[in-house]
């Protein structure tokens, strides 16, 4: 809830989730209603104005990264547009955003979210900030 806090605070539009530091071995039914957890979370936000089509790029390691994408598939067929990945580089490019070694990603539409000089990007948990801010 305290990243869904911090998006609508930060009237972010995209959502870059580094959890390759979390431990554990989630069980299916762990995996199952963490990804309905997530899309009602989500969706109990849209007043604030996070949206069904806010995208979040969870990055992970296995085991807490299923390779069947359990979490990720229940999420998506509730509404919420998310992905999960085993590197930056593929969620950023995922999100349209650049990474800060290959700046050709994300750079062919300069409205994609691409980071602008000076720009930060958000930490491990924290949502990204919109471009421009």
């Amino acid at each position: 809830m305290e990243m869904l806090e911090a998006l609508v605070q930060s009237k972010v539009a995209k959502v870059l989730f580094d959890g390759r530091e979390l431990a554990g071995n989630p069980r299916v039914m762990e995996r199952f209603f963490y990804g309905e957890f997530a899309a009602v979370a989500v969706l109990n936000f849209t007043a604030q104005g996070v949206t069904a089509a806010t995208p979040f790029a969870y990055v992970l390691k296995v085991p807490i990264l299923d390779p069947g994408r359990l979490g990720e598939t229940v999420a998506v067929n509730r509404g919420m547009r998310v992905k999960t990945f085993d590197n930056i580089g593929d969620a950023l490019g995922w999100l349209g955003i650049a990474p800060a070694n290959n700046p050709v990603i994300g750079a062919a539409n300069s409205t994609s979210g691409a980071p602008q000089p000076g720009q930060k990007l958000a930490s491990r948990g924290e949502a990204a900030p919109q471009a421009g801010q």
